[in-house]
């Protein structure tokens, strides 16, 4: 007799076994093997996760504390004051911006997510040209209104000059800077933690060195176009490391 339909698939002819005994002899066969359940993200995983998003935000910071202190060392009191406002200013304003690294991270994972690469880099194409567009005009913000904006957060006469110098250099780097969070978010939508961290150790430390070399000879300003250079290094290396995956870092 001809046997029902069960699901819309046409059950065989003959003896029929139950699905509990033809996977077992399959099994046996070894032509069926149970589906594997998906990892779950553990402790490790996560905490190597947060340390990626940690080396977003810590890089800037980091970058000024070690200005911070070959300035103290090297350049005295008065340029070590001259630090407080200005450092406090560059870090604040780039801080204000993050949220293009917080925006980057949410839609390049959904692309990722759903299949669509071609959407994903462009999204990392997009956010690569905003952060260059947006940290261009940041730059030319601090660097024309350096004067009021360091009188706003309360920098003294005696170390005016110094802190307008260090603002002044530091306003160069401000597109590298928010390039560099753009391309460290899209690494963190691509569940790569080891980059960010990777790129704020490698900037610190060509920071430091370029903090030996020119805090001697010139001072804060010395020390500025250090986190300058670092931060363009910074820039250079994420971006091979996007090409490197095969992005499209077009910003056109």
């Amino acid at each position: 007799p001809k046997l029902p339909r069960t699901w819309g698939i046409e059950l065989p002819r003959g003896n029929v076994h139950s699905r509990r005994g033809h996977q077992s002899k399959a099994s046996e066969a070894g032509g069926w093997q149970p589906e594997k359940p998906q990892r779950e993200a553990g402790i490790l995983e996560l905490s190597r996760f947060a340390a990626g998003c940690f080396g977003v935000y810590i890089a800037g910071p980091l970058l000024s504390l070690a200005d911070t202190a070959f300035v103290g060392r090297f350049a005295g009191t008065a340029q070590l004051a001259a630090l407080g406002p200005s450092t406090s200013l560059c870090d604040s304003s780039c801080y204000v911006l993050s949220c293009i690294g917080v925006a980057t991270t949410n839609l390049y994972a959904s692309q990722r997510a759903r299949g669509q690469f071609l959407a994903a880099r462009r999204v990392a194409s997009d956010a690569l040209a905003i952060g260059l567009l947006a940290g261009t005009l940041l730059g030319l913000l601090l660097l024309l209104g350096a004067r009021p904006l360091l009188s706003a957060v309360g920098s003294e006469p005696e170390v005016f000059s110094h802190a307008l110098g260090y603002v002044r250099w530091r306003s160069v780097g401000m597109p590298f800077a928010l390039m560099t969070t753009a391309a460290q978010a899209t690494c963190l939508g691509d569940r790569d933690s080891t980059t960010p961290v990777l790129v704020v150790a490698i900037s610190a430390i060509m920071n430091i060195v370029g903090d030996a070399l020119m805090v001697p000879r010139w001072g804060a300003k010395g020390a500025a176009a250090a986190t300058v250079a670092s931060q363009a290094m910074a820039v250079g290396f994420l971006l091979f490391v996007l090409r490197h995956g095969q992005l499209k870092m077009s910003l056109s």
